[in-house]
C-alpha cells in the first residue's frame, strides 16, 4: 500500500491546500523567532522561506515538521505553496 502523491487531500481540511510558510505559521500562532526555535533554524531562514527565497533541504523540512507539530498535522515540504529548495526547480 503506498503513499498518495497528494497528502494534502489527507489533512482533513485542518489547514488550508497548499498554503505558505507564513500562513502555517500564523495559524499556527508561532512568530518567526518561535519557530525558528521550535525548528532550529535562524530567522533568516524562516524569513527566506516565508519571501519564497530558496533554502538547504534539510532546513525545509525541519520548518515544515516543526508546523506540522505545532498544528497537530503531518505535513511535507510539498504541502506548502511557494517553498524554494535549493537544486529544484
Amino acid at each position: 500500500m503506498g503513499i498518495s502523491a497528494d497528502t494534502s487531500t489527507n489533512l482533513g481540511g485542518v489547514i488550508d491546500r497548499m498554503a505558505t510558510v507564513k500562513q502555517l505559521r500564523l495559524k499556527a500562532r508561532l512568530s518567526i523567532q518561535g519557530l525558528g526555535r521550535l525548528a532550529n533554524v535562524d530567522t533568516k531562514t524562516i524569513r527566506r522561506a516565508e519571501d519564497g527565497l530558496p533554502i538547504q533541504e534539510l532546513k525545509a523540512v525541519a520548518i515544515v515538521e516543526a508546523l506540522g507539530q505545532a498544528l497537530g498535522q503531518e505535513l511535507s515540504p510539498r504541502d506548502v505553496d511557494d517553498l524554494h529548495i535549493y537544486g529544484e526547480s
